[in-house]
């Protein structure tokens, strides 16, 4: 793959020797301090960095590969370029799988000219950077709870009074049943982010409004930027 070279080093590697270079001007303890911070953060750093540099590169190649993706445009195209640097940076400061794989989805649908508008791109890589996975994936949940069931193989009860939102999410995950106040600011967080359409959480509701669509028209936007394109 000599046309999808590996970068040299990242933003994230000036700041870790930065940081060193603070470090040393620790009187005494200094040097020793940078030895610890060295021999525990530098190799994952490094890591973190060859390993997701050649996830880009191998699915540059795809596109290359299957859409006649020109890398020789790719090189010349700013916005892409822009996207690929800020995902990047996002990527070498979480250990997330899931949120690495929504980063080259990003990348993918910029390649392939599916991006929105410029500034909405970047609007949306920072609400990635500020979001868990949780927020991602409550927010996927509510923008179809039934086809969710549906391509995840897992059908909601037959619901025939009225119950409130929150039983669709504990349901979902019922590894947040204990956590209320986690999924509480979760939801209040995609409201204020503008992802969501407002709707109380624990207000009783018809088992017809249990399964209706929450997100906003922002908010497909954003969940079409960062899944897989079809």
């Amino acid at each position: 793959m000599k046309e999808l070279e590996i970068p040299g080093p990242s933003p994230g590697d000036r700041a870790c020797a930065i940081v060193r270079a603070l470090l040393s001007a620790i009187p005494y303890a200094g040097g020793a301090a940078v030895e610890l911070f060295t021999a525990l953060i530098a190799p994952p750093l490094e890591s973190r960095r060859q390993e997701w540099m050649k996830n880009v590169g191998e699915i540059l190649q795809e596109l290359q590969d299957s859409k006649g993706l020109s890398i020789d445009q790719l090189r010349d195209d700013k916005g892409f370029i822009d996207t690929v640097l800020h995902a990047s940076n996002i990527a070498l400061r979480t250990s997330q799988d899931e949120k690495r794989h929504i980063l080259l989805n990003a990348i993918v649908n910029t390649a392939l000219q599916h991006e929105p508008d410029e500034s909405l791109r970047q609007i949306f890589l920072e609400i990635i950077d500020v979001s868990t996975v949780w927020h991602l994936r409550i927010l996927k949940l509510f923008q179809d709870p039934k086809k969710w069931a549906e391509t995840n193989k897992k059908p909601f009860p037959a619901w025939d009074t009225h119950w409130p939102l929150y039983y669709v999410l504990e349901h979902a995950y019922p590894e947040l049943s204990d956590k209320g106040p986690l999924y509480e600011y979760i939801w209040k967080d995609l409201e204020s982010m503008k992802l969501i359409e407002y709707a109380d959480f624990t207000d009783p509701k018809s088992s017809t409004e249990l399964f209706s669509k929450r997100t906003s028209y922002f908010g497909d936007q954003f969940l079409s930027f960062i899944e897989v394109p079809v």
